[in-house]
């Protein structure tokens, strides 16, 4: 019985899991039983076709008679069963390899319904959604419901992350690429489907300047490109002939400077200069990008050998003018994706006026890797010294929170407190947001918003108390408890350094609008002893602040970043608070007391706020 023959139940539920159990997805002999393994993403691919079918249904694409149908269908079921334990140990590259692989040889939908599961594993969701629609549009009369309704599930995710790019006012005929990747020529019969995300979109012709466009592009959204292009003086351009072979004769497509221009052997003319080559064949085949210099009226030929170029790499660059060299060919500029072999490979991105980064990445097998790189401002660069005031900038938000400490709070209550006196350290929170303007030149301004709360206790502290109708006061001790809390507002200036790990230096200045509280017991001795309290009087505390700050922080994203580092809060009074000495306090005795209008706080206080903030910039 063969693979595409074998007869299964209806029953059996088609999703993924196909992929990754023996036995549900081409087809299996119905005695031979499945092995039982973990049940992976819920994917839809299909059961076999039931028994008496001796070829694929109306839509499976069998192949026509005389072209080997048996062969290509063993063919076919070898490379899917190989993708499908490839898919089980999580190379999602070679196993996408081998069911496009067994999908060309003998069209069918399990082949499909795998493919398309590997590319949404490999984050090329507009590939995996294609496929997917193919599934539901080329096998729908042969699909089981419940792998129907899978299918439909994952269109409708995949829908969410995939945004269309649709591009408008260009040259007809002009060439559309994307990443590095061609996409065909103006006018496109459709907008063009690519994964969420930023995107550098070249559009080229000749007799007109070329067009490099960034463009942001969310999920189930289109995003109109405006490529309107300016004609340029015809010129007699200088040409010179470059010739490209695969070293052993194998034949796969040919992409000068990201353009499919034919296939190997190929030989045509280009203009004299530097271009970049790559081939493309079955799968993960192909070649990494050459870069060749052409010279005038002379013929250059390059002839690279065809390997496994499964690790797909995305590299983002800002500014996006920055130049993207991978392994010292000069590739893109801004942003570049392609497929390279895996291992490790040397990234360069340069850029006038920016500090030069070099990275080495790792690249696995079947995986897709994203590295994002924003140089440094280069200070001393003539691009910034001569432009300076010319140079834009950017709005910044801050949110951050911390502790406070002090040694003391001050005043006569904390002055007071010595010998068998029990003072403890001033402790409390602080929260902050910030907003403002920060210029290229790392200069930053703005205002600050913020609440900040604490106290400091004392206890055992030697004072007095004077009760009703008594013109002496009583010695004592008491026990304090003292707040302080407020609104500070103010405005901050600062420079920041640094792009993945930023440092920033501020000096903030403003108000505490604020108030002072103190929570008071306490033993006193008269003609007996007797008890005070508890009593409690809030005073008024508006304070002036200066805040000296340093943080230090990790990118998370250009735009974001997360800080942590520490504040020193100078608080100056403008009015000291003071304990009312007309506010009389119950005491264990028929007679109220009344204490001193003893200062609550210091003239000066000094408090270390160390404390985390996220970072954005837009």
């Amino acid at each position: 019985m063969d693979w595409m023959t074998a007869r299964r139940p209806a029953a059996l539920l088609v999703a993924l899991a196909l992929v990754s159990r023996a036995g549900d997805a081409l087809g299996q002999p119905a005695d031979t039983a499945a092995p039982a393994e973990p049940a992976a993403p819920a994917v839809p691919a299909p059961s076999a076709p039931a028994a008496g079918e001796s070829a694929p249904a109306a839509g499976e694409g069998a192949p026509a008679a005389g072209e080997g149908a048996p062969d290509r269908r063993a063919e076919a079921e070898a490379r899917f069963y190989k993708g499908r334990k490839l898919y089980e140990v999580g190379a999602f590259g070679p196993a996408l390899a081998e069911f496009l692989a067994s999908r060309e040889l003998y069209p069918n939908r399990s082949a499909t319904s795998g493919a398309a599961a590997c590319l949404k594993k490999l984050q090329r969701f507009d590939e995996a959604l294609e496929l997917f629609e193919i599934l539901l549009r080329d096998f729908a009369d042969t699909l089981p419901a419940d792998a129907k309704t899978a299918a439909q599930r994952e269109v409708l995710e995949l829908r969410g992350l995939v945004g269309t790019i649709e591009i408008e006012h260009a040259e007809p005929g002009a060439s559309i690429s994307v990443g590095g990747q061609r996409r065909g020529d103006y006018p496109l019969l459709a907008p063009l489907r690519v994964p969420a995300g930023s995107h550098v979109v070249h559009v080229d012709k000749d007799g007109f300047e070329p067009l490099q466009i960034r463009v942001d592009v969310a999920g189930g959204r289109t995003a109109r490109v405006a490529a309107r292009m300016r004609a340029i003086a015809p010129r007699r351009r200088a040409l010179g002939r470059l010739r490209v072979a695969e070293r052993y004769g194998q034949e796969m497509d040919v992409l000068v400077d990201g353009n499919l221009v034919g296939r190997t052997p190929w030989e045509g003319e280009v203009e004299v200069g530097e271009h970049t080559v790559v081939l493309r064949g079955d799968g993960d085949a192909g070649t990494e990008p050459i870069r060749v210099n052409v010279q005038r009226d002379r013929l250059s030929a390059v002839t690279p050998s065809a390997e496994d170029v499964s690790a797909f790499l995305r590299i983002e660059a800002a500014p996006d003018e920055a130049s993207v060299a991978v392994d010292a060919a000069v590739l893109a500029d801004g942003a570049w994706e392609g497929r390279l072999r895996p291992g490790e490979h040397d990234i360069e991105v340069s850029a006038p006026g920016f500090v030069t980064r070099k990275l080495n990445v790792h690249l696995t097998e079947g995986k897709r890797h994203v590295v994002r790189v924003a140089l440094e401002l280069d200070l001393e660069a003539p691009r910034w010294r001569l432009h300076r005031a010319r140079r834009p900038g950017q709005l910044a938000a801050e949110l951050g929170a911390g502790l406070w400490f002090t040694p003391s709070l001050g005043g006569d209550v904390a002055g007071s407190c010595f010998g068998r006196c029990d003072e403890g350290v001033g402790l409390g929170g602080l929260a902050v947001a910030r907003g403002g303007y920060l210029l290229e030149s790392g200069l930053e301004l703005g205002l600050s918003l913020g609440y900040l709360g604490g106290g400091q206790t004392m206890a055992g502290r030697r004072t007095s108390a004077r009760r009703t109708r008594q013109l002496l006061a009583d010695q004592g001790t008491a026990d304090d408890a003292l707040s302080l809390r407020g609104v500070l507002a103010g405005a901050f200036a600062g420079l920041a350094v640094g792009a993945d790990f930023p440092i920033h230096l501020r000096l903030g200045a403003g108000a505490l609008l604020g108030s002072v509280s103190d929570r008071r017991t306490g033993a006193f001795l008269g003609q007996q002893e007797y008890q005070v309290g508890p009593a409690e009087v809030t005073s008024s505390a508006p304070f002036f602040y200066l805040a000296p700050e340093l943080r230090l922080g990790v990118s998370l994203h250009p735009r974001a970043e997360l800080s942590v580092g520490v504040e020193t809060l100078l608080l100056f009074s403008v009015s000291r608070p003071r304990w009312d000495a007309a506010h009389q306090v119950s005491t264990s005795t028929d007679a109220g007391a009344y204490f001193s209008g003893e200062t609550l706080a210091g003239r000066f206080l000094l408090a270390i706020t160390p404390g985390l903030g996220i970072h954005y910039k837009h």
